[in-house]
């Protein structure tokens, strides 16, 4: 076992941007089911707050709702890369419908959204039985000039884009931890 808990560390820390489900299917094809290393991967991912005892994902999960496809695959590597699990929308409508499948722990929602925009999104969702306590941060690209209009329409917080790591990991630290 010793042996595996080297190896399980070598693939979490060099393959970060994967999901949790996907480092520990990984590791089981390596190690051809060895229940030694599988839990040994299982003992690594508790100790790391990912799973519970019985081996349920215990990751916190960001939707990212988001119209340009690259805008939002940049931002899933950025945020898993911090050990979050990630659920995508493109337009408001489905972050209604994602927001409601996945009951996520924080939004991120671009404001200049095709179909319905995101303040509109971001007001229906509250509006939903149980999630008007729910953390929505607005992103946009048109500065600072936003703030106050998101925090009036009732958004938790703002981003601005293009996002940069070292401005989204203080903000998953603070509305996630």
């Amino acid at each position: 076992m010793f042996l595996c808990y080297f190896a399980v560390r070598f693939l979490i820390l060099n393959y970060n941007t994967f999901s949790f489900e996907a480092k520990r299917f990984l590791f089981v094809k390596f190690c051809k089911k060895n229940n030694n290393c599988i839990s040994a991967l299982d003992f690594i991912f508790y100790k790391k707050g990912f799973i519970d005892k019985a081996g349920k994902n215990m990751a916190k999960t960001v939707m990212i709702v988001e119209d340009f496809r690259d805008v939002r695959t940049m931002m899933k590597i950025l945020i898993r890369w911090h050990g979050y699990e990630v659920i995508e929308a493109a337009d408001g409508y489905e972050a209604i419908e994602k927001s409601t499948q996945h009951r996520p722990d924080l939004i991120l929602m671009d404001l200049a959204l095709p179909l319905m925009d995101g303040v509109t999104a971001m007001k229906l969702i509250r509006e939903i039985e149980g999630f008007d306590k729910i953390l929505i941060v607005a992103l946009t690209a048109f500065g600072n000039t936003s703030f106050d209009k998101a925090i009036e329409a009732g958004f938790d917080d703002l981003l601005i884009k293009p996002l940069h790591f070292e401005n989204l990991q203080p903000l998953l630290s603070h509305y996630l931890s």
